[in-house]
């Protein structure tokens, strides 16, 4: 079954298509963001961390060439990235149709992760905008109010008479997915929000912290519009 299954994966054009893999270059060598869209991303995540490591100019250019190839001519204006259904992968350079649209909630999750790294390399407001931009509008866009239900895709454009052919779009958040990574994905990066809004001054939003350690208390309040409304408590050693 194992072995059936790899056949059936890697059958057609991905079975040559080094690029669907990012395995058409060595990493640090390639200039475009290619292949599936989530993989790359956690790919490129890596790669940022390994070259703020080692202090690499080379590394961190090789990062940020990409990142720069993904935002300026790969990425919605809503923040999502990947816009071929079909291998749920980036395609090419301003590929980006409104009412096929694919931009998985994972890949904008990716994304905002690997912007973080870049952002430990050399803070800009530029990362922060992408990292907003792709916070408000895919990840918790794609989130019912209830926390119950999630768009897998989050396409720009609804056409009912349109969904009405396609059978893998159904227009409204769904309770389950075939493929549950999104709902997961989504919950650890809420998880971790207050890291983003009160340890990067540039991500800033309508929210307060409150950390309560013995004998002191400590409170912090950005001042923003956005209605994200954050309270942290904690207890030293927790």
């Amino acid at each position: 079954m194992r072995l059936n299954f790899v056949s059936w994966h890697m059958s057609g054009s991905k079975r040559n298509d080094h690029s669907y893999f990012q395995a058409h270059q060595p990493v640090y060598q390639q200039q475009t963001a290619e292949g599936h869209s989530v993989r790359a991303l956690y790919m490129f995540t890596a790669m940022a961390d390994y070259a703020r490591l080692t202090k690499d100019s080379d590394k961190i250019k090789a990062c940020k060439t990409i990142w720069k190839n993904i935002t300026n001519r790969r990425m919605y204006i809503h923040g999502g990235v990947g816009s071929a259904h079909i291998g749920e992968r980036f395609s090419f350079d301003y590929d980006l149709p409104n009412d096929m649209a694919y931009a998985e909630t994972c890949a904008s999750i990716a994304l905002i992760f690997f912007t973080e790294r870049l952002m430990r390399i050399g803070r800009s407001s530029e990362y922060a905008d992408i990292i907003k931009g792709a916070l408000y509008n895919v990840v918790l866009a794609s989130t019912s109010i209830d926390g119950k239900a999630f768009f897998y895709d989050n396409y720009l454009e609804c056409i009912p008479e349109f969904l009405k052919y396609q059978h893998c779009r159904h227009g409204i958040r769904d309770k389950y997915h075939t493929c549950s990574c999104c709902p997961p994905n989504v919950l650890r990066i809420l998880a971790d929000i207050e890291r983003y809004i009160f340890l990067w001054p540039k991500m800033v939003s309508r929210s307060i912290s409150t950390s309560q350690v013995p004998m002191n208390s400590l409170s912090m309040k950005p001042g923003a519009r956005y209605r994200l409304i954050q309270k942290c408590r904690g207890v030293a050693g927790t």
